[in-house]
């Protein structure tokens, strides 16, 4: 029986209020009480012999050493980052690109067939994308003529005003500036934009600066990361500005790749510049926490974004269909580690008991997870046999010919020594929990409408989450056909054979594999196809 619904409302808060203060309200209270007690037993007189007992030398320590402590801690303790103002670049009006111009562009593109046009057409109209974006004018021609000193005009211009700005907000002049950090993925000229900077607002030669270049979406957390270290070994009341841009020169794509050709729908003109100071004079927000996590050794995460060429040697960004599940995991990661940092006592103290309660309470047979990445591994070998025209196979040499004899391992590399492994290939069944998630996988759409409540707190925050959230759901609508492709072939597998496989080439050695069936037909085998049986003598019969 639930209990009522004021009880939990009261009782919320109380629970809130005794975990997040424990030190407060349980600790310190039976100390004092343990201490009266044992004082009481005691008696007046017999703590003040004992007080009069003590020597000189242990008085002083007992008050001296936890001052002493709690300097140093508060010496070594870092000293604390704000932020004091930023600001956001607003292009000129006629670099604004309306949806409608942009799909027009697109249809009379020389580099894009039919059927990237519909493609192209359709991602603009789902972007999330308004009427109120822009794009330099080099990509206002058709084709666009974008050049290096296009892409460098468009870097002065997004950045010299987001820069203006915060001046202009802060009443700052640039002399009092003490470090430069600027951060740029995708164009990085030289000189860099870091010197651009110095020499538009003729910085103190003293100053340090840092360019931070081809971290993707992560470069602005990472500057500002740095800017935090440099902040705290410069001395007390130093002033930071860090400057986060990407120019728009990526998305220059004149090939037909579909990977390559996203980017045009996804990004647009803009800069933000941010003053930062460990002085508190001025200051609106504190740094409190910075998570970063690094997913570059995962091949999945490492190939998602890339700068390639694609057949016809046409280079440009290449976004792969792995995107959505990596930034989920990333996403994921992140929330967890910023969870245990941000989270109060009360609210970790639930997790715990609710997460010790699902151990406990779900069924040993039932798996939580998604759908494992065994479903793919044939795919991904696939992918991952080498393709390099220089790694050969080994030929045995002829040691009439003067040649070594190929048989010595001792000169054999691990490459050469796997090559020589005899491999097989076996049907893995796919387990009933998978094939039934795959199955139920149905087509859902994310909900781009923010909040009212979200917009009249804070329109730039929620223009910014519209869009984050437009672009999740373009990704996602990517990765729709591959499970929908899955569906089909589950379906026509339980169909013709009443399970579902998937064929993995392994070692003809490896025990683990033993016992699972090959997909090479040996000797005497029967092909089996339905509603067809084979007789002895090699005719088939049609059952029905």
């Amino acid at each position: 029986m639930a209990s009522p619904p004021h009880v939990n409302k009261h009782l919320k808060p109380l629970f809130q209020l005794v975990v997040n203060n424990f030190l407060v309200l349980v600790v310190a209270p039976v100390t004092a009480i343990v201490f009266l007690r044992k004082a009481a037993q005691l008696g007046p007189e017999e703590i003040l012999s004992r007080l009069h007992g003590l020597r000189q030398a242990h008085a002083l320590l007992a008050v001296f050493l936890p001052l002493a402590l709690a300097t140093l801690y508060l010496m070594s303790r870092p000293r604390s980052v704000y932020l004091v103002d930023y600001a956001c670049c607003r292009p000129n009006s006629n670099c604004r690109v309306s949806i409608g111009s942009s799909v027009e562009n697109v249809r009379f593109s020389p580099y894009l067939d039919d059927g990237g046009v519909d493609f192209m057409t359709r991602m603009h109209e789902r972007s999330g994308l308004g009427d109120q974006t822009y794009l330099h004018p080099s990509f206002h021609y058709i084709p666009p003529r974008c050049c290096l000193s296009d892409a460098r005009d468009e870097a002065e211009q997004v950045i010299f005003a987001a820069v203006d700005d915060l001046f202009a907000k802060t009443g700052i002049s640039p002399g009092a500036i003490d470090i430069l950090v600027t951060n740029c993925s995708g164009f990085n000229p030289t000189p860099s934009l870091a010197d651009i900077v110095v020499n538009k607002y003729k910085l103190r030669a003293d100053i340090r600066s840092v360019h931070v270049s081809g971290m993707g979406c992560s470069a602005g957390v990472i500057s500002l990361e740095v800017v935090r270290n440099l902040l705290q070994a410069a001395p007390r009341g130093a002033r930071a500005l860090m400057v986060s841009t990407e120019g728009t020169s990526i998305i220059n794509y004149a090939g037909r790749n579909r990977g390559m050709l996203l980017p045009h729908a996804l990004f647009r003109m803009g800069a933000a510049a941010v003053l930062l100071s460990t002085s508190k004079s001025m200051a609106r927000f504190r740094l409190m926490h910075i998570v970063r996590t690094l997913t570059a050794a995962h091949d999945r995460a490492y190939l998602c974004i890339s700068m390639k060429e694609d057949d016809e040697g046409e280079t440009g960004a290449y976004l792969s269909k792995d995107l959505v599940p990596v930034a989920g995991e990333a996403l994921k990661a992140n929330i967890m580690a910023i969870g245990s940092l941000v989270l109060p006592r009360s609210e970790k103290l639930l997790f715990a008991i609710s997460f010790v309660a699902r151990k406990l309470l779900q069924p040993a047979g039932e798996d939580a997870g998604l759908v494992p990445d065994r479903m793919m591994m044939a795919a991904a070998q696939k992918d991952e046999e080498p393709s390099d025209p220089q790694v050969q196979k080994i030929a045995p040499a002829d040691p009439a010919a003067g040649g070594e004899p190929a048989g010595n391992p001792a000169e054999l590399s691990t490459t050469e020594i796997k090559k020589k492994k005899k491999k097989k290939k076996v049907l893995i069944q796919v387990p009933d929990s998978d094939v039934k998630r795959v199955l139920s996988y149905k087509e859902e759409t994310i909900d781009t409408e923010v909040p009212d409540l979200w917009v009249r707190r804070d329109p730039e925050l929620a223009a910014n989450l519209g869009i984050m959230w437009a672009n999740l759901a373009m990704l996602k609508e990517l990765t729709k056909g591959r499970m929908l492709e899955e569906q089909r072939n589950y379906r026509e597998q339980l169909k013709t054979k009443g399970r579902v496989t998937y064929e993995l080439e392994v070692d003809e050695d490896d025990p683990r594999f033993k016992d699972e069936p090959t997909t090479s037909a040996g000797a005497g085998r029967r092909r089996y196809r339905p509603g067809v049986m084979k007789k002895q003598d090699g005719h088939t019969r049609k059952l029905n």
